[in-house]
C-alpha cells in the first residue's frame, strides 16, 4: 500500500500483475461519498437552487392582483415542484452512489479472492516442484536449497533472501545461497569457498535480525525493521532492511538446522507470506533429512570400500547372469581394467577362456545355492606363474531365491612356495632321518652281537646279568626306533579329508582284538586331519588292549559340542585312568611301553586344530574325547 492525494490506492498483484487499482477513499472524501450525505448535499444544493426561482415566481404572481386563495395555490405547487425535483435528485444520487460501492466492493472482492487463489496455486506448484525435487534421483542438496530460495524469493516478491543450514562437521551456520544480501566485508559473516558462514556471540547465539529465529526457533516477520529489538546488531556494511520475514527449518527432535530469510518485499509481508515460506520449510526439512542420510551413507559406503579395497584380495560381486556388478580395486588391478567399465560386463569377458572354462562349474554351483572353492594356476599380466584360491558365496533374496554371488581370491602363490619348500624340507630331514636310523640299527645289531659274545665268553654270574640288561636296554632302543618311523611323515603332506569308519577297520586289522569286540557309529563321518589320522584310531586301540587289563569292548560315537563342535568318543570298559594320570599321559615319555603314543596322537590331532583329553572314570573304563571344531567334519548323523 502506498499514500497518495489523501486516499489509499491498492494495487492487487496476482501473479506478477497488477489488478485494479481499487480506490480505498479517507478522510473527509470517505464520508462525502457515502450514498446518505451525498445525496443529502446533492438535494440541499437544488433546493438553494431552485429557491430564487421559486420566489421572483411569487413575487410575479403578485403583480397581477391575484386573489390569496390563487397565490397560495401557485405557491404551494411551486413548492411541491422544487421538493420533487430535490428528492428525485437525492434518491438518483443515493441509489447511484450505492450501487457504484456495491458494485466496487463486490469487485475488490473478487479481485482478493482471485489475487488468494492464485497466491494459493503457486504455493501448491512451489511446494509440489520442491517436493518432485525431494523425490528426484541425483538431485544435490545445493540444487534443492536454490529452488526453495527461488519459490521464496517470487512467492513473497522479496528482491532478496537466502536458505542456511547448519554445517554437520562444523555445527555452524552456512549460506550457499547467500551473495547480495551480505555487503563485501561485513563483520558478522565470512565468504569461503562459495559458502557464507555466520559467526555467533559467545554464548552461542546468532547475531541480528538474521540470527533472531534461528535462537528461538519461531518464525518472524516485521514491516517496521528499525522498532525491532535485534535491528542494531545487522553487521556493518548491511544494506539497508524496510522489512524482513524469516522461518526456521525445524527437524522432528524440534532441533533448528537452518533457516528462509527474505527482505525488503515492495508491499511488505503478511501472515500469508509467513505460513507460505513456514510450508516451504518443512518440506526444505525433509530435503536436509535426506541430504543427513544420504551423506552417511556415501560415508559409509566410502569407509566400506576404503576396507574393501585394503583387503589383500580381489573381490568380484556378479549377478545371476554372470555380469560384474562390483569389483574392489585390487581386482581390477589384477586383470589391467578401469574399475568401472567392469560394471555390466560379462565374466567371460574378462576372463580367459580356459579359466572360465573351468570354472564354468563352480559359478553353476554357487548360483544354485552352494558355497564353492576351487584353487588352480594361471599367468598374471606380469608373465608369471600365480596359484590363485578362489571362493564363491552366493546372495539370497527374501524369497531365498539366489540373485547374485561374490567372488574372493586369493593369491596363495607366496604360500604355495612356502608349503613346497617346507615339504621339499621334510623330505630331506625324512631322508637324514630314514639313513641315520638304518645306520643306528646296524649299529645296534652289531652291538647285540657282542653283547651275545660277551655272555658265551663269561661264567661270571654278575657280568651275564650285567649283559643280558645291555641287551634289554638295546632291544629297547631298537624298539623305539623302529616305531618313530612310522611317525617321521607327520605333517608333511597336506591336511585331507578322510573316511573315520574306514581308518577304524584298517587299524583294527592290524592290531589283534581276541575276544574284544570294537563297535563303532562312525561310518560315515568325514574328518579334515593330517593323513597320519588313523595312527590316532590304532594308537587309541592298542592303548586300551595293552593297559585296559579287564577290556570286553571298545565303542567308538560321537556327540554335538559347543558353538558347532563335534566330539569323536573312544571309550572302553577297562580299568580307566587314574586322575593324577588324566593330562601326563600325553606327555612324551610317560607310559609302560614307548611313551609316545599318545603323545603323537594329539600332535597329529593337533594340526588341524582338533584336541583330546581323558574323561573316564577311574575303574569304570578309559574314555577319550576329540573335539573338532566347526568346519572340520562333515557328512555325519545322529544315531
Amino acid at each position: 500500500m502506498r499514500c497518495r492525494d489523501n486516499y489509499l490506492q491498492e494495487n492487487v498483484r496476482v501473479n506478477g500483475e497488477v489488478k485494479g487499482p481499487v480506490v480505498n477513499r479517507t478522510g473527509w472524501k470517505a464520508w462525502f461519498f457515502r450514498p446518505v450525505p451525498h445525496a443529502a448535499l446533492i438535494a440541499a444544493a437544488s433546493l438553494l437552487v431552485l429557491f430564487p426561482y421559486w420566489w421572483l415566481a411569487i413575487r410575479w404572481f403578485a403583480n397581477f392582483n391575484l386573489t390569496s386563495e390563487s397565490t397560495y395555490a401557485f405557491t404551494s405547487v411551486t413548492l411541491m415542484l422544487v421538493l420533487i425535483t430535490a428528492d428525485s435528485l437525492f434518491l438518483f444520487v443515493y441509489f447511484h452512489d450505492a450501487g457504484k460501492l456495491a458494485i466496487e466492493g463486490r469487485t475488490r472482492e473478487l479481485i482478493q479472492q482471485e489475487a488468494l487463489l492464485r497466491r494459493e496455486l503457486n504455493l501448491n506448484r512451489a511446494l509440489a516442484d520442491l517436493a518432485g525435487a525431494l523425490v528426484t534421483p541425483g538431485r544435490i542438496i545445493e540444487e534443492v536449497t536454490m529452488l526453495v530460495l527461488s519459490s521464496a524469493k517470487e512467492l513473497t516478491g522479496s528482491p532478496q533472501g537466502f536458505v542456511s543450514v547448519v554445517d554437520e562437521k562444523t555445527g555452524l551456520m552456512t549460506s550457499p545461497t547467500l551473495n547480495a544480501m551480505v555487503a563485501e566485508g561485513g563483520s558478522e559473516c565470512s565468504s569461503s569457498d562459495q559458502t557464507t558462514l555466520f559467526s555467533r556471540r559467545p554464548d552461542g547465539t546468532y547475531y541480528g535480525l538474521i540470527g533472531h529465529c534461528l535462537n528461538t526457533g519461531k518464525p518472524i516477520f516485521t514491516n517496521a525493521p528499525d522498532l525491532h529489538p535485534s535491528t542494531p546488531d545487522l553487521p556493518e556494511g548491511h544494506f539497508p532492511v524496510t522489512s524482513f520475514l524469516a522461518a526456521p527449518i525445524v527437524q522432528v527432535d524440534a532441533t533448528v538446522v537452518g533457516q528462509i530469510a527474505l527482505a525488503n518485499a515492495p508491499d511488505g509481508y503478511t501472515d500469508w507470506e509467513l505460513t507460505a515460506v513456514s510450508r516451504l520449510t518443512e518440506l526444505f526439512s525433509l530435503a536436509i533429512q535426506r541430504e543427513q542420510v544420504n551423506s552417511s551413507f556415501r560415508s559409509r559406503g566410502k569407509q566400506l570400500s576404503l576396507i574393501i579395497d585394503g583387503v589383500p584380495a580381489q573381490i568380484g560381486y556378479v549377478d545371476a547372469d554372470e555380469r560384474y556388478l562390483y569389483v574392489n580395486q585390487a581386482y581390477a588391478d589384477w586383470y589391467g581394467f578401469p574399475r568401472d567399465s567392469f560394471v555390466g560386463r560379462g565374466i567371460w569377458e574378462v576372463l580367459d577362456e580356459e579359466t572360465y572354462r573351468s570354472s564354468s562349474a563352480c559359478f553353476s554351483r554357487v548360483l544354485a545355492g552352494e558355497s564353492v572353492k576351487m584353487d588352480y594356476y594361471t599367468t598374471g599380466r606380469d608373465d608369471y606363474q600365480h596359484y590363485l584360491h578362489v571362493g564363491f558365496m552366493p546372495q539370497r533374496d527374501e524369497a531365498g531365491q539366489v540373485v547374485a554371488f561374490f567372488m574372493l581370491t586369493q593369491d596363495i602363490t607366496d604360500q604355495k612356495r612356502a608349503e613346497e619348500g617346507l615339504r621339499q624340507a621334510n623330505r630331506k630331514l625324512n631322508l637324514l632321518s630314514g639313513i641315520t636310523r638304518h645306520d643306528i640299527q646296524n649299529q645296534l645289531t652289531a652291538l647285540l652281537g657282542y653283547i651275545d659274545l660277551s655272555l658265551e665268553m663269561t661264567d661270571d654270574n654278575n657280568l651275564q646279568v650285567i649283559f643280558r640288561r645291555e641287551n634289554e636296554q638295546v632291544a629297547q632302543i631298537r624298539s623305539e626306533i623302529t616305531f618313530t618311523k612310522g611317525y617321521e611323515e607327520v605333517g608333511v603332506h597336506s591336511p585331507e579329508w578322510q573316511k573315520v569308519g574306514m581308518l577304524i577297520e584298517n587299524a583294527e586289522l592290524m592290531i589283534p582284538a581276541g575276544a574284544v569286540h570294537l563297535y563303532s557309529t562312525l561310518e560315515n563321518l568325514e574328518i579334515y586331519a593330517d593323513p597320519l589320522l588313523m595312527r590316532v584310531f590304532y594308537n587309541l586301540i592298542e592303548n586300551a588292549l595293552r593297559h585296559g587289563h579287564s577290556v570286553t569292548e571298545i565303542r567308538f560315537s560321537m556327540r554335538p559340542g559347543d558353538a558347532g563342535t563335534l566330539v569323536l568318543i573312544c571309550e572302553d570298559d577297562g580299568d580307566g585312568v587314574s586322575e593324577d594320570t588324566k593330562e601326563r599321559i600325553f606327555n612324551k615319555g610317560v607310559g609302560s611301553n614307548t611313551g609316545l603314543g599318545l603323545f603323537l596322537t594329539r600332535e597329529i590331532l593337533a594340526i588341524t586344530g582338533i584336541t583330546i583329553t581323558e574323561t573316564g572314570t577311574p575303574g569304570r573304563g578309559a574314555r577319550f574325547e576329540m573335539v573338532l571344531p566347526k568346519g572340520g567334519y562333515r557328512n555325519f548323523v545322529f544315531s
